[in-house]
C-alpha cells in the first residue's frame, strides 16, 4: 500500500483525502502546530508516495487586514515550509494540494 504524508491533521481532513481519494495509508499531522509535526515522522517509510498538503484554514480575530495576513501566513507558510522540511519525509511521488478553508466571518 502507498504511504501519504498528510497535513490538515487538526481536523482529520488530510487523512480523509489520503484514504478516500488517493488510496494510501496516511501519516498525518497538524502543520499549523509546529510541535505536532515531528512526532508522526517516525512512522514514515524511507520514501513517501504522496504528500496530501491540506494545511491551513480560516483564522479569525482582529480587523479584516489582520485576518487576511493571518490566513496568508497559515496557508502559505504551511504549504511551502512543510513539504520542504525533513519531517515531511522523502517524497518521491505526487503532491496533492487541497485548500478548503473558509473566509473569516463567513
Amino acid at each position: 500500500m502507498r504511504t501519504a504524508r498528510a497535513t490538515g491533521g487538526g481536523i482529520g481532513s488530510g487523512e480523509a483525502v489520503a484514504v478516500e481519494e488517493v488510496g494510501a495509508r496516511p501519516v498525518a499531522s497538524d502543520a499549523a502546530d509546529p510541535r505536532a509535526v515531528p512526532e508522526p515522522a517516525a512512522e514514515l517509510p524511507s520514501t513517501v508516495d504522496v504528500l496530501v498538503d491540506n494545511a491551513g484554514g480560516a483564522v479569525g480575530g482582529g480587523d479584516l487586514r489582520a485576518q487576511w495576513r493571518a490566513n496568508d501566513e497559515a496557508d502559505v507558510v504551511a504549504a511551502v515550509a512543510f513539504p520542504t522540511s525533513p519531517e515531511a519525509g522523502h517524497i518521491i511521488g505526487r503532491v496533492l494540494a487541497v485548500n478548503g478553508g473558509a473566509a473569516p466571518g463567513r
